[in-house]
């Protein structure tokens, strides 16, 4: 079992000199098709910064549709929320939402961790994740935000959600993006929201948020493919939505897993369901858990064009593939890709600013995994690990203590 410590504070800025003007005015004179080429090498969005802080035709080379956004072979971050201090002048009994909050980032390739001062509060303990942004929302505000930029892209209000019957606060579990905010003017957002885990959607700029035909069963993931929403339910059902189409609230349900055989297992575990896009295809990851701990993950596939909705196989061998699930919109990383083009020159990443855990934990990430991160109120942020297909076996580890929100997996993109 590792314990994730203390971080070490950077601030979100790539390090290095700037170059003096004598460099500055040689690099300058490359040609733009070369300048074009080096700017694809890019995968690192800290190198992507500082390439295009050279110098201006540099600049103008780093342009988001010459960083290769979609990369499947790019590894995440994982951040970790705690509060902030509070002013000595201030009231000891301030209220936790009047607290500052901080974010450390922590980069698995890089083997560095970056903290962002001041990072928006909440009143919530979750902040969804997906392409690279994150979902900050409080009773008085809900925005996309990115750690990079730390731009705000605002979205309607939570109390243009439909009133639910308990009267409970409204809150978000699951978002998934289209596309990049950065890269794509019709950019829509959809999300599972509510006590009863409902599909919703809405477009920056929409005064309201749509809500989608109503299900009895809960959902409990959602992944954008091919230009219509997918979502899984707790009986492990997944619907179609084709929210570009004449009827953007319609569910069709495409596939359902044979019922589990209670003669077998009389008690089985508490279950929740992912669903994760990866070389093209759906899969369908299914986390059991025993009292407040993960015992096992089973992946299936399915064929959508197959016509048969109950017909699965299922995958022991992810090869190359490392799953990333929790909170987060769900993501595989291909690490074959990491070996190639685009690692990083053969330049040995230094661990000096890992907590020592971490160091020894994720020097280097996987394949044949699934990393998951702890998003249930049932198990308070605690059940967080790496779980290997090859030998069934879970190596866990514990994040410390002070953090204010569950742990978030961030896919580093624009």
């Amino acid at each position: 079992m590792k314990i994730i410590g203390s971080v070490e504070s950077r601030t979100m800025t790539s390090p290095g000199r700037s170059p003096n003007r004598d460099t500055i005015s040689n690099l300058s004179e490359f040609l733009p098709e070369i300048l074009v080429s080096i700017a694809k090498l890019c995968t690192s969005i800290h190198d992507y910064i500082s390439f295009r802080g050279v110098c201006r035709s540099f600049r103008s080379a780093a342009t988001l549709e010459n960083f290769d956004r979609e990369w499947t072979g790019r590894l995440p971050w994982l951040m970790l929320v705690s509060r902030g201090r509070i002013k000595e002048e201030e009231s000891k009994e301030i209220l936790d939402r009047n607290y500052t909050r901080v974010a450390d980032l922590v980069d698995l390739f890089e083997k560095k961790t970056y903290k962002i001062a001041n990072f928006p509060p909440l009143d919530r303990s979750m902040y969804p994740s997906s392409k690279g942004w994150i979902l900050c929302f409080s009773s008085a505000d809900i925005y996309l935000t990115h750690p990079v930029w730390r731009i705000r892209i605002y979205l309607p209000g939570l109390e243009t959600f439909p009133p639910e019957t308990d009267e409970s606060p409204i809150s978000i579990s699951k978002i998934v993006l289209s596309d990049s905010p950065a890269v794509k003017t019709d950019l829509l957002v959809m999300v599972i929201w509510g006590e009863k885990n409902q599909l919703g959607f809405c477009r920056p700029g929409d005064d309201s948020w749509t809500v989608m035909d109503s299900s009895e069963v809960p959902f409990c993931d959602i992944i954008y493919h091919k230009r219509k929403l997918y979502a899984v339910d707790s009986e492990s059902r997944v619907v179609e939505c084709d929210v570009h189409g004449k009827n953007p609230v319609q569910l069709r349900q495409v596939f359902s897993m044979p019922p589990a055989r209670d003669d077998v297992d009389p008690s089985p575990p508490h279950g929740t369901y992912y669903l994760v896009e990866s070389l093209g295809e759906i899969l369908i990851v299914d986390r059991q858990t025993y009292s407040v701990e993960t015992v096992l993950f089973k992946v299936y596939g399915f064929d959508l064009m197959d016509g048969c909705t109950d017909r699965r196989k299922e995958i022991r061998d992810l090869g190359n593939r490392a799953l990333f699930v929790g909170s987060n919109s769900s993501f595989s990383v291909d690490l074959s890709k990491r070996d190639g083009v685009k690692r990083s020159n053969g330049v040995k990443r230094s661990h000096s600013s890992l907590p020592v855990a971490f160091s020894s934990q994720l020097d280097d990430v996987k394949p044949n995994c699934i990393y998951f991160t702890d998003h249930s109120v049932r198990t308070n942020g605690l059940d967080n690990g790496v779980f290997c297909l090859s030998d069934m076996k879970t190596e866990r580890y514990i994040v410390r203590c002070d953090i204010c929100a569950f742990p978030t997996w961030v896919l580093p993109s624009f």
